[in-house]
């Protein structure tokens, strides 16, 4: 037993120095992250600047809008024939008056060639009428007029006449042409099959004065006039406009209805939809970047770059109105600061900063 006791104590003395020993690294591990992380904030941080001054701002008022054509016609086949030949596919563009179907037309011709033969026999009755009356058909124009009329009601040569021109009516719609120029849309009815008069053959947009329908809400009516710039942003492209009319009507949603057409349109279609911003030029206004405005405390904060200690220094703001790039400062910022638009958000009051130029 006498030799246990001092084994014991050794093996604790060991333990010990190994927990010391562990201790100690960690502890120093510890020291050199928190060196490492103070020595890095003490570097100045290289960050992007911009000098604000006092200008016309274009106020920016967001909706959501809905491309139209005005201007349309439904294309329609008037009579039941065969469809020989369609011109046209969705898309397409056309003029005025070009072909872009035809019919059948044997029919049509079958029966104002008979309409024409019959012409020749109800003319000879027409005479034969105005001779037994005592009259000479070659002076037509000194026979009473009640006496002309009532022969071609008898011959049958009225009615023939217009036998005659109902067919040729009929035979010029065999040849279907663009009502107005164009783009041709929903094209419905097909070819070698038999035309239904009752649906449209296709649409024709007239896509040169086009216009967006957008809504605003009630509480920017003080704010939207017609005559106001619009700026309109599709998928084809972004596009310029200004507003034509406003409707005086507040739905039960609280928006309001307006319309704008839209300056050099190009491959926009109907029913696209866009959105619409409506712009408003305020004098004098004092904008800065978006990105240059961060929240501290739940509230809006820009860093502004002081040169004579290169510093960043944090700065309560009160926004205004604002548009998709800038916002309107209306206390905390002045005309001749210079602003920090980047890494905002990892700034502190006072931090070094080095402004470069990109």
């Amino acid at each position: 037993m006498k030799f246990i006791y001092p084994i014991i104590v050794i093996i604790f003395i060991l333990f010990a120095e190994t927990s010391c020993h562990r201790n100690n690294n960690a502890d120093n591990s510890g020291t050199s992250r928190t060196i490492e992380v103070s020595k890095n904030d003490s570097l100045p941080l290289e960050v992007e600047t911009v000098r604000i001054s006092a200008s016309d701002f274009s106020k920016e008022i967001a909706c959501e809008g809905k491309i139209s054509m005005p201007s349309y016609a439904d294309v329609y086949i008037k009579q039941q024939a065969i469809i020989e030949w369609i011109g046209v596919t969705n898309g397409q563009k056309v003029m005025q008056g070009e072909l872009i179907a035809r019919l059948n037309k044997s029919t049509v011709e079958e029966q104002l060639h008979k309409s024409q033969l019959n012409y020749e026999k109800t003319l000879l009755e027409f005479k034969d009428i105005l001779i037994g009356q005592g009259y000479d058909p070659k002076e037509i124009e000194a026979i009473p007029s009640s006496v002309v009329e009532l022969a071609r009601a008898r011959s049958g040569l009225a009615i023939n006449e217009m036998e005659i021109q109902q067919n040729k009516r009929l035979l010029s719609e065999t040849d279907i042409v663009a009502s107005i120029s164009g783009v041709v849309a929903n094209v419905s009815q097909v070819i070698h099959n038999v035309a239904d008069p009752s649906i449209p053959l296709c649409k024709i947009l007239d896509d040169s004065k086009p216009q967006v329908n957008f809504n605003f809400m009630e509480s920017e009516v003080g704010s939207v006039n017609t005559g106001d710039r619009v700026s309109i942003s599709s998928p084809k492209g972004t596009f310029t406009g200004s507003i034509t009319a406003i409707n005086p009507i507040v739905e039960a949603s609280g928006m309001i209805q307006a319309v704008a057409k839209i300056q050099n349109p190009r491959g926009l279609y109907e029913g696209m939809k866009v959105k619409v911003f409506v712009k408003k030029e305020i004098e004098g206004s004092i904008a800065i970047p978006k990105k240059a405005v961060t929240l501290r405390n739940e509230r809006p904060v820009v860093f502004v770059f002081d040169s004579l200690r290169n510093e960043a220094k944090w700065q309560y703001v009160t926004l205004g109105d604002e548009n998709t790039s800038e916002v309107i400062a209306e206390s905390g910022i002045h005309p001749g600061d210079e602003v920090i638009i980047s890494d905002c958000e990892i700034l502190t009051d006072s931090r070094p900063v080095k402004k470069i130029t990109r």
